[in-house]
């Protein structure tokens, strides 16, 4: 969106971003770590089987594991996401990028994307924080209770396939950039901004510049 600005992001810079990135991501997923424990259950094969579970001894750390899951995890990205593609789509109108139409359609299909295949999964989420709320014998707490047990399955491979969702993307708006440039067909994909914009700017300059001389 501002490619002028580029020089000034260095690569000492570009890995403490991502340290920090990883370190507060693996802090983020502690919580994951110690509500969870290995619990033995038999099948209807009287098999052995080991399942890892969710174990909160109380309803606050599930309301605290589920309630910061869904913030860190989707309302944050995903704001953070719809502003930079927003940002990226302003620029996109402003130019004559020959691409822009494709570009704006990859866009509006990875933001889309990630909604529907993450959305259901937090929604869970918040059945399961709102079911903690009430009593242990509460007929609504059990209604609620039983509507995330069942659902938590098909959310959860919903949010998995999320994973290669945008590749796939990727790999149909940009197919031509990806045979001519490889890994760095995002790139090329998105370009035409930064070079237009430039253009734009110059012919400003000049216009103004021009102006000036003949007062």
């Amino acid at each position: 969106v501002h490619p002028h600005k580029l020089h000034m992001i260095t690569r000492a810079i570009m890995k403490r971003v991502i340290l920090c990135m990883w370190v507060l991501v693996m802090v983020i997923s502690v919580p994951s770590l110690v509500f969870r424990d290995v619990i033995i259950k038999h099948d209807k094969m009287n098999k052995t089987i080991d399942v890892c579970m969710p174990n909160h001894t109380k309803p606050s750390h599930a309301r605290f594991q589920y309630t910061l899951e869904t913030v860190s995890a989707f309302i944050i990205p995903y704001a953070i996401i719809i502003f930079c593609y927003v940002l990226i789509l302003r620029r996109l109108r402003q130019t004559h990028f020959h691409n822009k139409v494709r570009s704006e359609k990859l866009i509006l299909a990875i933001v889309t994307t990630f909604g529907i295949f993450w959305l259901p999964y937090h929604l869970i989420n918040m059945v399961e924080v709102t079911a903690k709320w009430y009593p242990r014998d509460s007929k609504t707490r059990a209604i609620l209770d039983n509507i995330h047990t069942t659902s938590r399955v098909v959310t959860s491979t919903l949010a998995f396939i999320s994973s290669c969702a945008n590749p796939i993307l990727y790999t149909f708006a940009g197919k031509s950039y990806i045979k001519k440039n490889g890994f760095a067909f995002m790139a090329k994909l998105f370009e035409g901004t930064s070079s237009e914009q430039l253009r734009n700017t110059k012919s400003q300059t000049e216009i103004e510049y021009n102006g000036r001389l003949r007062l």
